[in-house]
């Protein structure tokens, strides 16, 4: 049971500290269409229990899409075109050659894009708050260009590179500095590095272009006094070092289907906080005592010495049996022996 004496973001903090708290520290996110189904079989209170950690306030496309998404295309404010599916794609880049020439990047320093966070940390007072904004830095780098086209322009235009991962390097800058005027947590940053084996370049490519401005990103975060989280989906053990190297405190979703997750514990355990173990990939395969023998088993290494928030590394989908989903949601809240 969660205790009534400490509150998560306490928790959430202690364990940030690397000591062991009287429950692990968990998250559980749902997908709106797993959670209907759920309800219908197990009505509105199934997840009553559950008391997860972590709040999040991003901005990114916050305004830009539109209310009603199924098969819809829409032009963001990068003037980059995306339709949403199942999930969002992009159908044209902004720039469909290697020049920023007449272009004209968003201003990300109106404070106005800001000014729901007061009331969002009240709202979620007793959990651990990070507000930030994913898809603006490599993520937006090949948004604006195609993913193949930036890897290619690594190579071919390297200084072109440069100059746009400089210029998003200031819409971050400009983004923390809206962030850590207020009581955040954290600032959260989202890029996906990873494939599901290896990074989506060579290590030495994400060390030359990436790491250098990143240090700067998350060094500003830090001066004021805030923790740096990022999520990054895929294989990142290979640039792990390099990301506690430059600051990241949190690293989410270490996907154990992606990464050997013990591993990186018994690595990088004491220096960093890992967010996530739990597999999604296997989850829609796996039976009720399947989950729940993996549950105990991640929960038990991942959380020695602290250092360690409990998640499925995706939410959970509508395509799990709700049983499995369910056995799943009570043994991460309520740990059986």
């Amino acid at each position: 049971m969660v205790s009534e004496e400490i509150t998560p973001k306490e928790r959430v903090y202690r364990t940030l500290e690397h000591e062991e708290t009287d429950i692990v520290p968990y998250n559980i996110p749902i997908h709106p269409l797993a959670h209907e189904k759920l309800v219908k079989i197990y009505g509105e209170g199934y997840s009553k229990c559950v008391i997860n950690h972590f709040a999040n306030l991003s901005f990114t496309f916050e305004a830009a899409i539109p209310a009603e998404l199924e098969d819809k295309i829409w032009v963001d404010e990068f003037g980059c075109t995306w339709r949403q599916g199942s999930i969002f794609s992009l159908v044209k880049p902004a720039l469909t050659e290697p020049s920023l020439e007449g272009y004209k990047f968003p201003d990300f320093s109106n404070p106005e894009r800001y000014k729901r966070i007061p009331e969002e940390i009240e709202r979620h007072k007793d959990k651990f708050f990070a507000a930030g904004a994913g898809l603006l830095f490599f993520e937006r780098a090949w948004a604006m260009r195609r993913l193949e086209q930036i890897l290619i322009d690594f190579y071919r235009y390297p200084d072109f590179v440069k100059e746009l991962l400089d210029n998003l390097m200031e819409l971050n800058l400009q983004m923390v500095e809206g962030v850590v005027q207020y009581d955040v947590d954290a600032v959260r940053f989202g890029d996906d590095y990873g494939t599901q084996k290896g990074l989506i370049m060579k290590p030495e490519t994400w060390r030359k272009f990436l790491k250098p401005r990143l240090k700067q990103i998350y060094g500003r975060a830090e001066r004021a006094g805030k923790f740096v989280m990022i999520h990054s989906c895929g294989d990142n053990s290979s640039i792990m070092g390099d990301l506690i190297e430059i600051g990241v405190d949190i690293f989410h979703p270490i996907q154990p289907e992606a990464m050997n997750i013990y591993e990186l514990k018994e690595k990088y355990g004491s220096q960093i906080t890992f967010n996530g173990g739990i597999t999604t990939q296997r989850l829609p395969f796996m039976t009720p005592k399947d989950i729940r023998e993996e549950v105990k088993r991640v929960r038990a290494s991942m959380s020695k010495g602290g250092g360690f928030v409990l998640e499925p590394s995706k939410p959970i989908r509508w395509d799990v049996l709700p049983e499995t989903a369910m056995a799943l949601i009570d043994e991460i809240t309520n740990p059986s022996n």
